[in-house]
């Protein structure tokens, strides 16, 4: 498999320069049409949805969308004129949706009933049935976009079958709002790198043959976990939708586009666009991912509050004990040299299981840090990580971390300390032990 990252990152580059503030649209984009999925754009009229999609269309050669603007007044014969003619010709009509690779259909969601019904085998099978035969579409990614996403029953056959679903802001930076009102924002790099249909091909066949892009039981484990947490927020997702053709293609192909032959855990981070389709349900699912990826917030600041307190309990039902009694053998008074040396050995023991779950802590943060570190490297997310709920890089965490490893380093510090001088009375006490027996 020819490596790919790297085009793809100047391609990224160069439509960011043309579509402000779209970066993780953009992103989101290549690897539905690559994983020959299908994305929802959901957004206010006016945000430019429509031009996003018409330059996102142009990385691969000689593709354009065929697009349509969506009715109660569309009717089949607007997607398919006069399908009663011969299936081959029907089939290659440039006016037809049969026809085509790429499709945008604006307004979705306003077409009938009827009409959404129609477009099912489409969507799913890429097959459709002419003169009582079915026939198979070259179909690779539909574009759809809904100025709103109704509650209507009809519509949940699309919630798993559109994998990608995505809600395009309006403009937010005052830099990019000048550039719009400027016009100068399509004023970019050309697109230097594109795409071909063989491309696509190539990496879809690679997956399907590439053992390898399994997930490894760790990766599988923590793939179960984030499923399980957006059920347990009531955000439906059917067994299809989790299953091999859809979210984990996705993944291999996310995989395979980052020059890897197995998915990790940037990959999985890649589900917060995958696990939604209403608006009430997108930050319960950005949430459940990172949590499940990042760790909670919550737990983590619980755990090293609960350390602190026990390690603040520990130290000072302990050390001032341990300094009356070193005081007593100062002056040579040795009858308490023995409980000291027990007390003194049964702290350090205690000080040591306290070092193992300050490690665990740590290392936890390690492996959290290692999994941040991937994302950015991960040409679908990149920067976007830095949006993401990562407790270990906010401030508030960091700083208690900091307090609980110093408190632990000046104690091991002293109690080692303590050790030494008690060290250095041993001959004392061995001569007082000779004096005494």
């Amino acid at each position: 498999m020819r490596p790919l990252k790297e085009r793809i990152q100047k391609l990224i580059e160069a439509l960011d320069t043309r579509l402000l503030e779209r970066k993780t649209l953009i992103r989101i984009s290549i690897l539905t049409i690559f994983s020959k999925h299908h994305i929802m754009l959901y957004g206010v009229p006016g945000v430019a949805k429509t031009f996003a999609i018409n330059n996102i269309i142009k990385i691969i050669d000689k593709e354009v969308a065929w697009q349509i603007t969506m009715s109660n007044e569309t009717g089949l014969d607007d997607l398919i004129p006069e399908p009663q003619r011969e299936a081959q010709e029907v089939l290659n009509d440039p006016r037809c949706i049969l026809s085509q690779r790429f499709i945008f259909l604006d307004e979705m969601f306003k077409g009938t009933q009827n009409l959404l019904n129609a477009l099912l085998p489409i969507l799913n099978e890429r097959v459709y049935q002419l003169s009582g035969k079915n026939y198979p579409l070259k179909l690779n990614t539909v574009f759809a976009a809904s100025n709103e996403i109704p509650q209507d029953d009809f519509i949940e056959p699309f919630r798993d079958r559109i994998l990608f679903w995505f809600d395009v802001k309006r403009l937010a930076e005052q830099e990019n709002k000048l550039k719009y009102y400027k016009e100068d924002f399509t004023a970019g790099k050309e697109l230097e790198e594109i795409f071909t249909i063989e491309d696509i091909e190539e990496v879809n066949e690679y997956i399907d043959k590439t053992k390898s892009l399994k997930m490894n039981e760790e990766i599988a484990k923590l793939y179960e976990k984030i499923i399980v947490e957006i059920l347990r927020n009531s955000i439906s997702l059917s067994d299809r939708k989790s299953g091999s053709g859809f979210i984990i293609k996705a993944l291999k192909t996310s995989a395979v586009l980052n020059n890897r032959d197995k998915i990790d855990h940037s990959d999985l981070l890649l589900m917060k666009h995958c696990t939604w389709t209403d608006l009430d349900q997108r930050v319960l699912a950005f949430e459940a991912v990172e949590r499940c990826i990042f760790g909670s917030k919550a737990a983590i600041q619980k755990n090293i509050i609960s350390l602190i307190q026990n390690f603040r309990d520990l130290t000072s039902r302990t050390t001032p004990k341990i300094a009356d009694l070193i005081e007593l053998i100062v002056f040579l008074d040795f009858t308490k040299y023995d409980e000291t040396l027990k007390i003194l050995k049964n702290y350090n023991q205690e000080i040591q299981d306290f070092e193992k779950k300050l490690n665990e802590l740590l290392t936890d943060r390690e492996e959290k840090e290692a999994i941040f570190q991937s994302c950015l490297d991960n040409v679908f997310i990149a920067d976007d990580v830095y949006q993401c709920a990562a407790p270990y890089k906010e401030e508030e965490v960091i700083d208690m971390i900091d307090e609980l490893v110093t408190l632990f380093e000046i104690e091991k510090n002293n109690i080692q300390k303590k050790i030494d001088e008690l060290d250095s009375y041993d001959k004392y006490h061995l001569a007082f032990n000779q004096a005494n027996s």
